[in-house]
């Protein structure tokens, strides 16, 4: 009876230890918040990784190299560092691999060169020698428009927009997407639930709504709110519109709210 109460005992001490572990390994990478997504360009392809640092035989295996043939870290020029398929590398060191026969491998040199590093926008690959950009110089470099909304792809439901003015270097991720604009499109009557008219633009100059009506600018021209006629827009001011928003115009003066 003894024995079988200390090994109960000793069973849930090592149960509380591995939750004790657990626990401690789930808050650590709580506080290390969420993880940005990360690829490597490997002879032209996009090649994903779980994490920053990745062996090269998973590199090779998803590159779908041939056998017999060496990856390479470009290092743009004659520095560029063949790799050993046990090794380990840390894309933040430069994430741009070419792949060569072993025979033609570089024999490497060991002198340290900046390496090429490779942006990845919706999939599509941008290699620079600069590893700090900004959300203006990104779109830049990929020829999006300013306006283009930006996301730093992580491991997250959460992903955070990139503004013109806000960092996007690389060793933060380099991997991003956009999202297209949708057009703005407002639907609202003018005198009738018939007489439709498509706006793309949320405050509108109130004679541009005359004149898209066809309304003599002499006349009034006044939101309906649950059928009841507003006061008179002022005809050199805006109004913001909503969809179904309805109008109705009348000669000046002759309709008291």
């Amino acid at each position: 009876m003894e024995a079988t109460r200390k090994t109960i005992t000793k069973v849930m001490k090592t149960e509380n230890q591995v939750m004790g572990q657990a626990e401690t390994l789930a808050e650590q990478n709580n506080n290390r918040g969420p993880q940005a997504k990360w690829a490597a360009r490997v002879d032209d392809q996009l090649v994903e990784a779980l994490e920053r640092k990745v062996k090269v035989q998973v590199l090779k295996d998803q590159a779908e190299l041939p056998p017999g043939h060496i990856l390479v870290r470009d290092l743009n020029g004659e520095h560029d560092v063949p790799l050993n398929e046990d090794q380990v590398v840390d894309l933040a060191e430069g994430n741009v691999f070419y792949a060569v026969p072993a025979c033609d491998a570089p024999k490497g040199t060991g002198h340290q060169a900046p390496p090429k590093l490779a942006f990845f926008v919706d999939d599509r690959p941008a290699e620079t020698m600069r590893p700090n950009q900004t959300g203006k110089t990104l779109r830049e470099m990929f020829e999006l428009t300013l306006d283009v909304p930006l996301f730093r792809d992580y491991q997250s439901p959460h992903d955070a927009p990139v503004a013109l003015d806000a960092p996007a270097n690389f060793m933060d991720g380099p991997v991003f997407y956009t999202r297209r604009i949708e057009p703005l499109t407002i639907k609202i009557t003018i005198n009738g639930p018939t007489h439709v008219y498509e706006l793309h633009e949320r405050v509108v100059e109130v004679k541009k709504l005359k004149q898209m009506a066809g309304i003599p600018l002499a006349d009034d021209l006044a939101r309906v709110v649950e059928g009841q006629i507003s006061k008179p827009l002022d005809d050199n001011g805006t109004v913001e519109v909503h969809c179904g928003d309805a109008f109705v115009s009348y000669p000046k003066g002759s309709c008291s709210s």
